[in-house]
């Protein structure tokens, strides 16, 4: 094949693998050749499993029956996956690096689906900063700037997408952890409705919770890809059913420039007027949306419920119902907002990719600083919900740098949450 199968999206390359147009183990060795020039740069894959992705390449090749829709796709997930025969410590150094024995649900499906895993990607220690970087497999670099951050806690997934180390990647999402990445690598992601997926075999903070329990009953996991139609395929492996393009006609869009007392970068907030003038264009019911939650409302929420779940586990509804309460009327504003339109476009994060630095460190918006940790300001509520939440490319910075918005829907319309995205995604380019 004279097209190098890692500039191919995962919907095409998965194709020509089933037609045998393109052999498994020509695309494995196509990713492995590029990991292997790319990744030192990066730092974005940390445990590569190439002999065994090799070995299951050949015998995919030998097999007359396709196995599934991702049928030789080689491909990466987030570290805190457990895959049988690779270690598992989430860039914690006092967690135990015994290697797991068996698959987590995510991978077990993967599989069967006839993916190959090519490996795992660097997160933030214990999944807890939107900056990549672990004393134990150190820091992930941005490939568009390797003195930024390509976001966390699945920094290197984002990395990894971005820089065609892999066609796809699974990740998750705490507050933010799935679309801060996408947003700061120029990638897109789903997060799906809470539940969607399965989290059996994603582990969070291994050495406070060794079964994986504590804030993990937060994560949500979701798919990463290049392309809107890869997140499509990718959801219907995770969740076991298809994923089909839904019609969107005339679809009503509340936009969310800024929050109240939430500074955004400019160009953030120009981008949110951007897309939804031209979808306004092109049909779309556009309008800005007021009545917005209160802010510090919801923020206390989420901390309630974050340090509930840290110290409970899954037992936090029963241990702290006051966490449960708030949880519960903090979501009921964004539920509000969604009667009354079929989504809302508003930013992910309040900057595009910012310089590496150490945790904590304040972060400089358009000439105002701003607290670290107010970062994931944006996208705290949206979890708190249990809404779905795609990030999609809305351009770039004056530095260069992607910028991305996330599109919110209603609970359970994941499925139409992509075929919006499409829909915006054309106009945008036409």
């Amino acid at each position: 094949m004279s097209q190098d199968p890692t500039t191919l999206s995962a919907t095409d390359l998965a194709a020509l693998l089933a037609g045998r147009t393109l052999s498994a183990t020509e695309a494995t060795m196509a990713y492995l050749e590029r990991i292997e020039q790319r990744n030192p740069r990066l730092n974005a894959i940390v445990h590569l499993d190439a002999e065994r992705a090799l070995a299951t390449a050949r015998r995919l090749d030998e097999r007359r029956m396709v196995m599934g829709p991702l049928h030789g796709v080689p491909m990466t997930v987030k570290e805190s996956h457990r895959v049988a025969g690779l270690p598992i410590d989430v860039g914690n150094p006092d967690a135990s690096l015994t290697v797991s024995r068996s698959d987590g649900e995510v991978v077990a499906r993967l599989r069967a689906a006839g993916a190959i895993l090519l490996g795992t990607t660097n997160v933030a220690r214990d999944l807890d900063d939107f900056q990549t970087d672990n004393p134990v497999h150190g820091r992930t670099n941005n490939p568009l700037d390797l003195a930024r951050t390509p976001g966390g806690s699945s920094g290197g997934a984002a990395a990894a997408l971005a820089d065609r180390l892999t066609p796809l990647e699974v990740g998750s999402d705490i507050a933010g952890s799935l679309r801060i990445p996408a947003a700061f690598t120029g990638v897109v992601s789903l997060m799906p409705t809470a539940g969607r997926i399965p989290r059996r075999g994603h582990v969070t903070e291994p050495t406070r919770h060794p079964r994986g329990g504590g804030i993990g009953v937060l994560a949500t996991i979701g798919p990463m890809a290049r392309t809107i139609p890869d997140l499509r395929l990718l959801l219907s492996v995770l969740t076991g059913s298809e994923q089909r393009p839904m019609p969107v006609r005339r679809p009503s869009i509340g936009l969310i420039a800024e929050l109240p007392g939430l500074r955004v970068q400019r160009s953030i907030s120009d981008a949110v007027a951007k897309v939804g003038a031209q979808a306004e264009r092109n049909g779309a019911r556009v309008e800005a949306a007021h009545a917005l939650p209160a802010m510090d409302v919801q923020h206390a929420a989420f901390v309630l419920r974050y340090e509930a779940a840290r110290r409970f586990g899954a037992r936090w509804r029963q241990e702290r119902p006051a966490a449960a309460a708030a949880q519960a009327e903090a979501a009921v504003g964004w539920h509000a907002l969604l009667e009354r339109r079929d989504a809302i476009l508003m930013p992910v994060a309040m900057t595009t990719a910012f310089s590496h630095r150490p945790r904590g460190t304040p972060i400089l918006i358009d000439g105002t600083t701003i607290p670290y940790w107010g970062l994931t300001r944006y996208a705290e509520p949206i979890n708190l919900a249990g809404l779905p939440a795609l990030v999609l490319p809305a351009g770039h910075d004056g530095d260069g740098m992607p910028i991305g918005l996330q599109l919110v829907a209603a609970e359970g319309r994941d499925a139409w949450l992509i075929s919006l995205a499409e829909w915006l995604v054309r106009r945008l380019e036409g």
